[in-house]
């Protein structure tokens, strides 16, 4: 079928976005601004835990997942596991760690991908699986059975797909090189539109803490150029600078150029904030994790407009990242693998009604949800 008769007449996906725009939305004071300077470090014994659940994923022959998870969302009352690389496979599960269903579609064929790189779900459950080695983009029903695929015109690395069919996109490449850092794809005319140059034409010399660059949740959408002190929050018609970080230890164009020319200037450089990812937003918190020498979890508190740097929480829950979000409740992944993790999963779960169950848990068994909610003091 013709590109444009897809644009036409496919579901959901391949509709034309009328009203365009392809410029930041332009305006002087973000709406939220943290001085990082004043970002308050809080032990992990301050906090109010007030729920924590912690749920083993389905472990079988059918649904063995690498320890190497690649992104997680929370919607639909589901949760959903991509595995890029080892399984190649996006595991759907209930909130009890039951397998839903997977997809798990290696090929050349309609419906099919050879690496797929990125996924998003929509409110009605449909799924849209990037390919980034062949450039299409993949819908798959609520229920995981193929829907339809477009090809788009440039590789890309991420995508974030909005309910009006507008679809951004980050590290748009033309020729080999990095055309873009942040664009919008216009169906009509199978082109992407400029809203972030590009400040470097490979990425990848670069050391990488995450591949995921869009954070996904019920009060926001988030877009963080590298090295850059403002997060963009997306919408189904504009990019708003949203979040402005001040007095952030950004690297100087010297540093960053020598970075560029040898990565291990990077690994080894102590002082200089590295990244800034995973922004994920509840009723009441904005969570996003600064890179340094390590991941340091911040979590920013809308009524207060405090922000506080956690401390010690791979110690007292088993992850050092919040990696999801629904409206109340952030949600990590632990390893099980990790003799320290099960040792503070199975501390934290006497009282659990699925103790028995975690108890279970060994090296083997897939890695295991953990939900929670807390306040700050």
């Amino acid at each position: 079928m013709k590109l444009n008769k897809i644009l036409k007449y496919s579901i959901g996906l391949l509709l034309f976005v009328a009203c365009a725009c392809n410029q930041i939305q332009k305006q002087t004071v973000c709406e939220i601004v943290i001085d990082v300077g004043k970002i308050i470090t809080i032990p992990f014994d301050s906090l109010n835990i007030k729920y924590l659940q912690y749920i083993p994923l389905e472990t079988n022959d059918d649904v063995l997942l690498s320890h190497h998870i690649s992104k997680m969302l929370i919607c639909n009352d589901r949760i959903y596991i991509a595995d890029y690389h080892d399984s190649k496979s996006l595991f759907v599960f209930d909130f009890q760690g039951k397998l839903i269903f997977k997809i798990n579609r290696v090929g050349r064929g309609p419906g099919e991908y050879i690496h797929f790189f990125d996924f998003n779900v929509t409110e009605s459950g449909d799924i849209y699986l990037w390919d980034t080695a062949q450039s299409k983009l993949i819908k798959f029903g609520q229920d995981g059975s193929f829907q339809t695929e477009v090809q788009l015109s440039s590789p890309l690395i991420n995508f974030m797909l909005f309910p009006n069919n507008r679809l951004y996109a980050n590290w748009i490449f033309e020729d080999g090189a990095m055309s873009d850092e942040l664009a919008y794809y216009n169906w009509e005319t199978g082109k992407y539109h400029q809203i972030l140059p590009a400040t470097t034409s490979d990425p990848f010399k670069f050391l990488l803490y995450t591949f995921q660059h869009f954070s996904q949740s019920p009060y926001g959408c988030y877009y963080i150029p590298r090295f850059s002190e403002i997060a963009y929050r997306l919408n189904e018609e504009d990019v708003i600078p949203y979040i402005k970080f001040e007095n952030i230890p950004l690297p100087s164009k010297s540093t960053i150029k020598a970075w560029q020319n040898d990565i291990r200037e990077m690994t080894m450089d102590r002082v200089s904030f590295k990244d800034l990812h995973s922004i994920f937003e509840t009723e009441d918190y904005i969570s996003f994790v600064m890179e340094f020498m390590s991941p340091q979890q911040m979590v920013y508190q809308k009524s207060t407009s405090n922000c506080y740097k956690i401390n010690d929480l791979k110690e007292n829950m088993g992850f050092d990242k919040i990696q999801a979000c629904n409206e109340d409740t952030y949600f990590s992944i632990i390893l099980p693998d990790v003799e320290e993790a099960l040792h503070v999963i199975k501390k934290n779960a006497l009282h659990m009604p699925n103790k028995k169950q975690l108890d279970e848990l060994h090296a083997e068994s897939n890695p295991v949800i953990v939900a929670f909610r807390f306040e700050t003091p």
